[in-house]
């Protein structure tokens, strides 16, 4: 029998919506709902954004596109994936995505086990909404992201002449 207390019934809108890296990131499911095993975010990324390149040390990622299309850069290669699309990235893989259409790109983010969701928790910008543009960071939450990303397992691949 399961126990009540470890069921998950989250309705629509009722996750904690945050504003990072210029896109939106909504908490369907934490690690610390779910003892760590999994976390599972639904992403709202508008038109032409994505993440600097970056590894994790602890997750896989997986994405699973609900609406539009991104390109995933992994390693080498190179991945468009659109709507019914899933792509799976080992933890330890250097990788970024983008959304290359003029549409947001709504996708579901599975971090296997949990972990990153508490970086994301951490440096993300509260939105009331996620389809409201997310807040722009100053240079300061800029810096302090990428000074204490490694300490979440997260690794930022930048040019050598970025600030």
């Amino acid at each position: 029998m399961v126990n009540p207390s470890e069921l998950i019934n989250q309705k629509r809108h009722e996750g904690k919506t945050v504003g990072i890296i210029g896109s939106a990131f909504t908490f369907l499911a934490t690690g610390e709902q779910t003892g760590g095993k999994y976390a599972l975010i639904e992403a709202f990324i508008p038109a032409g954004v994505g993440p600097p390149l970056h590894h994790h040390d602890n997750e896989d990622e997986t994405f699973y596109i609900l609406d539009g299309a991104i390109t995933v850069t992994v390693d080498d290669q190179e991945i468009h994936a659109q709507r019914g699309d899933f792509v799976q990235l080992p933890k330890g893989s250097v990788h970024t995505f983008r959304n290359v259409r003029q549409q947001p790109v709504r996708m579901l983010i599975l971090l296997t086990p949990a972990g990153l969701d508490k970086f994301f928790d951490k440096y993300g910008l509260p939105m009331e909404h996620k389809s409201d543009p997310p807040p722009l960071a100053t240079k300061e939450h800029i810096n302090d992201i990428l000074t204490n990303a490694p300490t979440y397992g997260v690794h930022f691949h930048l040019p050598e002449n970025s600030d």
